[in-house]
């Protein structure tokens, strides 16, 4: 560890083989007891001070952590049961880190994404407060109002928000218990005018409507074994590195329930009409910034919700599309997903069709 350049291609090796390591074969199979103590041992080239040893760190991370299916076998081999806890220290006091460089912010972004995906209730329990906490106080202990119209932002707030949004990408029954500290959040960061921090502020509404109100799968394990069997039955380490037939993997889906639409609905008209009378009202009196930051937000809560809304079907709007194949309403399918219909007080899609049309009136007319 010492050595930077030799740690670096010793990492990008072991990376290159690690199927062979996991998979338990009759010509090695020796490789599964090196798993552990390499995951554990890869973990100090989590380094702040060093891109390059973050990078092939993580990658490797990754690339194991595809090909093993992480259960506690400590029941069935007496081997270290704390590996979750030292995984979940280091990481936590790694994205503490408040000045990271884009890149990182990227490779960061896609461990707290597999995170998420792997384990949502025991991510968000451990990182999302801590994570709001830290914006609140931010916010809080700043010059709130020179911070919501300063253009160069604040680097540690931008990180933290930059992971609020990731963390909102997680399976949407279980960010129900975290409602108002999610909304709480919105409130408060939703005006800040730098860039990168509206961008993550419009990034996180549309994953958290799509994770609310979209069908995705629940799970990404690629095995077909039952893991809650006894482990005399089935030992999920002799899986590590198989490959499965996708045609006999049982996906399990994601439906959005009553309470996540109707959180859902209750986001959209909470913010959207909060932008969109901004933009009625004082169009030609705020600045192109706050007039892209508005555009912007309103953007991202119309991808993450657009699901949830019908199609325009006006007397107003007659032949969309010049088509062979008509477009009215009456021939197209309709599959509600839903086992309530999404309640809004108009067609959001007709409304903002209506706002946005007068908004390039405006503007053109004041050119």
């Amino acid at each position: 560890m010492t050595e930077p350049h030799r740690f670096t291609s010793i990492i990008n090796c072991l990376t290159r083989i690690a199927r062979q390591i996991v998979r338990q074969t009759s010509s090695y199979s020796e490789g599964q007891i090196y798993v552990l103590p390499l995951l554990m041992s890869v973990l100090p080239g989590i380094d702040l001070n060093d891109f390059q040893k973050i990078t092939v760190t993580l990658e490797f991370l990754d690339t194991i952590l595809k090909l093993i299916t992480c259960v506690d076998c400590s029941s069935a081999v007496h081997t270290r049961t704390d590996l979750t806890e030292i995984i979940r220290e280091k990481i936590s006091d790694f994205l503490s880190g408040s000045f990271l460089s884009p890149k990182v912010r990227r490779l960061v972004a896609g461990l707290i994404r597999a995170l998420v995906k792997g384990n949502p209730i025991e991510t968000l329990k451990y990182f999302l407060p801590k994570t709001c906490d830290s914006i609140e106080s931010i916010m809080n202990h700043a010059d709130t109002s020179g911070l919501l119209i300063d253009h160069k932002g604040d680097i540690e707030l931008n990180w933290y928000l930059i992971l609020f949004a990731e963390f909102l990408r997680a399976r949407g029954d279980t960010l129900l218990i975290y409602k108002q500290m999610i909304m709480s959040v919105f409130h408060r960061c939703i005006y800040l005018i730098h860039k990168d921090s509206y961008e993550a502020v419009a990034s996180a509404a549309k994953h958290l409507l799509k994770s609310l109100s979209h069908v995705y799968p629940m799970e990404y394990q690629l095995t077909v074994e039952n893991l809650d069997e006894p482990f005399i039955n089935f030992l999920p380490i002799r899986a590590w590195g198989q490959a499965v037939d996708f045609d006999h993997l049982q996906i399990q889906f994601h439906i959005p329930n009553i309470d996540e639409i109707d959180f859902a609905c209750e986001f959209v008209e909470t913010f959207i009409y909060l932008e969109l009378r901004l933009l009625n009202e004082k169009c030609l009196k705020i600045s192109n910034n706050e007039r892209l930051r508005s555009l912007t937000f309103i953007h991202h809560i119309g991808i993450g919700c657009f699901r949830m809304v019908p199609h325009i079907d006006s007397e107003k709007l007659p032949n969309l599309i010049s088509s062979v194949v008509s477009c009215d309403s009456k021939y197209q399918a309709q599959y509600s997903i839903y086992p309530k219909e999404p309640k809004f007080q108009e067609n959001l899609r007709m409304r903002l069709l209506i706002d946005i049309g007068k908004l390039i009136g405006k503007s053109s007319m004041n050119e």
